[in-house]
């Protein structure tokens, strides 16, 4: 077990329809994930307005 390889090392073929399959779901994550955040950046700064009108 001490000798043991620490990394293993993988290769695999991919098709290129699969392939073009993976990077638009890649790509559709991205698109999620950027919403997301644009969408929660604007709740907090909605947040920090709300909170500056309140105080004198």
């Amino acid at each position: 077990m001490e000798n043991a390889p620490t990394k293993l090392k993988v290769s695999v073929n991919v098709n290129d329809a699969d392939w073009q399959k993976i990077q638009e779901l890649f790509a559709k994550e991205r698109q999620w994930m950027t919403a997301q955040m644009q969408t929660h950046i604007r709740e907090v700064n909605s947040m920090f307005a709300d909170e500056r009108e309140k105080s004198p």
